[in-house]
């Protein structure tokens, strides 16, 4: 998709980008207006300050032109942390060849945790086609076809067997595939997928494929129903689920029930009570393991998901049921 110049500056003008490229800037500001003085000084700079200002840069180019960016979002998102680091160790370090105040690294540390609290990456600023869903109800009639479960708890509710049986035929006739975000505003990680999947609902959006996104404070009930911790120590989240017709028919990472179908194994829920098996243990290391392969990018998610042949915008694929 082409990158429109007023999408990019639209994008980039919040201020978690600003601030972010203004507290990149103390370290070669200070070191620029003391230039004078280090060249007056016999031994120059330190190695350990030549390795700060010289290393980890030099560093920086190469792991950014090293990896393919889903967007320039993530691009910055590196960049920001490389020289944050960077103005924060140089603070330290050169202040043994430049008179700096003491505080000046301590100062830095504190102001770029403000940053980090109080202007935390946005989701994606630009035009896309990821739709929020603002409820667990809403869930359960747009993605998994069902009756809302508040609708069947409602005493004055009546809910007749006709309704119901509208739900099953809403759930045959679909032909629309769901691709469902299940994001937790605290996690960075979640946040970057939020952006690499809002790019990918505008290239792929289509009458066959939609976008969504759900996260913990709008649907309590839907979390706690698919087993997926909130704590801000999990790493349940973030998670990718694909819908079909109302079930689940792909995930990314892959939970216990997926690996354990992989690997020809009943799920734990349907084995014996009693102490976790040799199986058991191994699915739950296969799953951790899936955590920690799955690099989130826009590719892994086409490719897992098949979104060019779902999507039905390019005649050329092989449509995927």
């Amino acid at each position: 998709m082409a990158l429109r110049r007023h999408d990019v500056a639209a994008r980039l003008g919040h201020r978690h980008y600003i601030l972010n490229s203004l507290i990149c800037t103390p370290l070669p500001l200070i070191v620029a207006s003391h230039l004078r003085v280090l060249a007056r000084t016999n031994g120059g700079l330190e190695r350990n300050s030549v390795f700060v200002l010289v290393a980890l840069p030099a560093f920086l180019a190469l792991s950014v032109l090293n990896r393919r960016w889903d967007s320039i979002e993530a691009l910055l998102e590196s960049v920001f942390w490389i020289l944050e680091l960077v103005n924060a160790m140089g603070l330290f370090i050169v202040r043994t060849n430049i008179t700096i105040p003491g505080w000046y690294g301590p100062a830095y540390l504190f102001l770029w945790f403000l940053v980090s609290l109080f202007a935390p990456q946005p989701g994606y600023q630009g035009p896309h086609k990821l739709l929020s869903l603002d409820s667990s109800a809403e869930f359960e009639e747009e993605i998994e076809m069902v009756a809302p479960s508040t609708a069947l708890d409602d005493p004055n509710a009546e809910a007749t067997v006709t309704e119901l049986k509208d739900y099953k035929a809403l759930r045959k006739a679909s032909k629309v595939f769901y691709v469902v975000l299940f994001h937790a505003d605290w996690s960075a990680k979640s946040r970057a997928l939020e952006i690499t999947l809002s790019r990918l609902s505008n290239e792929y959006s289509s009458p066959t494929l939609q976008f969504r996104v759900i996260t913990p404070d709008a649907a309590p009930q839907t979390f706690y129903d698919l087993d997926l911790s909130t704590h801000t120590t999990s790493f349940d989240l973030p998670v990718l689920m694909l819908y079909y017709r109302g079930k689940v028919v792909g995930r990314l990472p892959k939970g216990s029930k997926e690996v354990s179908r992989d690997a020809g194994r009943k799920p734990k829920a349907e084995e014996s009570d009693g102490e976790e098996s040799e199986d058991e243990r191994e699915v739950e290391r296969k799953v951790a393991m899936e955590r920690y392969r799955w690099t989130r990018t826009g590719d892994s998610i086409v490719e897992s998901f098949q979104l060019r042949e779902r999507s039905g915008l390019f005649p050329s694929d092989k449509r995927a049921t």
